[in-house]
């Protein structure tokens, strides 16, 4: 028994250390975003109106990306500490350099349900640079790691705020360490049992 403990416990923790890896998003010139099959840019001057989902999805296939219906799922806005979205209390949002001008976010999973991605895109606003804001197509992204996003708006501008959209599809998920863990915690009691 002691030994089925310990595999469980050692694939957990394996789990653990697989997941704490960051999607990293850096801040792109203008012309890079254009070029970057996965980066999709707002307008470059007046108004610097956050977007509707509806002028992402038209900004994405107006762009050549995928058509996509989109709703948002997460959202923390820059100086009120207050998350929102179905998955607010799964997720956590810091920025940096400054309190009021931040170029840098982290988005942490702390738990609870998760994001699944069959299309998944983060925006990342800023007041009234150019562009506006840019939208990344995160699909690639398991829901659990952080997303560090740094370099954005390194002049004039800042960060406003973070959101990250899905499509249909995009829906919670129980956390994948319980799941595996519970499953061989079982599997591993049963062959027990038939041993005794």
């Amino acid at each position: 028994m002691k030994q089925i403990f310990k595999i469980v416990a050692g694939l957990t923790f394996a789990l653990i250390g697989f997941q704490a890896h960051a999607l990293t998003l850096t801040g792109l010139g203008f012309a890079d975003c254009i070029t970057d099959p996965t980066c999709y840019w707002g307008p470059s001057g007046p108004p610097a109106d956050n977007p509707t989902t509806t002028d992402l999805e038209a900004t994405i296939l107006a762009q050549g990306g995928p058509a996509v219906s989109l709703f948002e799922l997460y959202k923390e806005n820059v100086g009120d500490g207050f998350d929102t979205g179905s998955f607010a209390s799964s997720y956590e949002t810091d920025f940096f350099n400054t309190p009021s001008d931040p170029q840098a976010a982290l988005i942490r999973y702390i738990g609870g349900d998760s994001i699944v991605c069959p299309d998944c895109f983060i925006l990342i606003k800023d007041g009234a640079s150019i562009p506006n804001w840019y939208l990344f197509d995160i699909s690639s992204w398991n829901g659990t790691d952080s997303i560090a996003m740094t370099g954005f708006w390194t002049g004039p501008g800042a960060i406003s705020h973070v959101a990250i959209f899905g499509a249909e599809g995009s829906i919670p998920e129980p956390g994948i360490l319980v799941l595996v863990a519970a499953g061989l915690l079982g599997f591993g009691l049963k062959r027990y049992r038939k041993t005794c």
